[in-house]
C-alpha cells in the first residue's frame, strides 16, 4: 500500500506507475493530510517528518478511499483548457505592452510590428488548440452529454463547461454540492469566537482553475433574471 500527498503534478508518475504494478495507492488530499497532522500533534515540517506521518495515517485510516488514474480524455483536456488559459494570459500581455508602447512619443513601428505578428501567432495558437478540444470532446459520448447538460445552465459556455469536467474529471469523485464547492475552495468558512463575528469568507483551499471559470461563470449568469441552479 502506497500512500501519497498529491504536490502539484509531482506525484503523477509515481502514481501512475505504481498502478500499473497493480499496487494500492491512496493520493490524499492535502487539506485531509494537515487536519490529521494537526490532530496528532505534529507540529515539524521535514521530509521524514512528512513520510512519517502519511505513514501513520495510512495505518490508522482504514477507510481511506482507493486513487485510480482518471480517465485518459479528462486528462488530456486538463492540459488543454490550463493551456487555452495561459495562450489568453499572454495575449493580453502583449496586447496591453502594444497599448503602452502606441503611447509614448514617436513609438517604434518596428516593435509595434513585432508585437502584431506575436499576437496573430498566439492567436493561430489558441484557434487551433480550441479546435483539439472540441474535436476531443466531441468523439466522446459521455463528455458529450454532460457538455450539453452543463451548458444548459445560464452563464456557462462550453469552455466553461468543458474545463468544469476536465478540472473535476467529470465529476467522478464527486459525490454532492458541498464537496464540489470544498474541491474548488468556494466553501465558507467562519472563525467565530464569542461576540468576536469577522466577516466570513471563502477558504480558497482548492483547485484555482475550478474557481475562476466558476467565478467568471457567475459574472455572466448575474446578467440573466433568472438563474437556473441544479444538483450536482
Amino acid at each position: 500500500m502506497f500512500l501519497m500527498e498529491p504536490t502539484g503534478t509531482y506525484y503523477e508518475d509515481l502514481a501512475y506507475n505504481l498502478h500499473k504494478l497493480s499496487f494500492t495507492v491512496y493520493v490524499v488530499p492535502s487539506g485531509r493530510v494537515h487536519a490529521f497532522f494537526k490532530e496528532e500533534g505534529i507540529k515539524t515540517k521535514t521530509d521524514a517528518v512528512d513520510a512519517s506521518g502519511l505513514a501513520l495515517m495510512g495505518s490508522s485510516k482504514p477507510h481511506l478511499k482507493e486513487w485510480n488514474p482518471p480517465c485518459s480524455a479528462y486528462r488530456e483536456l486538463r492540459q488543454l483548457t490550463r493551456l487555452h488559459v495561459h495562450f489568453k494570459e499572454i495575449r493580453t500581455m502583449l496586447t496591453n505592452q502594444k497599448e503602452a508602447l502606441s503611447h509614448q512619443h514617436e513609438p517604434s513601428l518596428i516593435a509595434i510590428s513585432q508585437i502584431n505578428a506575436l499576437i496573430k501567432s498566439v492567436d493561430l495558437r489558441i484557434e487551433r488548440n480550441q479546435a483539439s478540444i472540441e474535436e476531443l470532446a466531441g468523439n466522446n459520448p459521455e463528455i458529450k452529454e454532460k457538455l450539453d447538460y452543463i451548458q444548459s445552465i445560464k452563464g456557462i459556455g462550453f469552455m466553461a463547461a468543458i474545463t468544469i469536467l476536465a478540472e473535476t474529471d467529470g465529476f467522478a469523485n464527486i459525490s454532492s454540492r458541498s464537496q464540489l464547492a470544498s474541491f474548488a475552495g468556494l466553501d465558507v468558512v467562519a472563525n467565530d469566537s464569542g461576540k468576536s463575528t469577522p466577516v466570513r469568507h471563502i477558504s480558497k483551499a482548492g483547485n484555482t482553475h475550478l474557481r475562476r471559470i466558476a467565478y467568471l461563470c457567475s459574472l455572466s449568469a448575474a446578467v440573466y433574471k433568472c438563474v437556473q441552479y441544479i444538483h450536482v
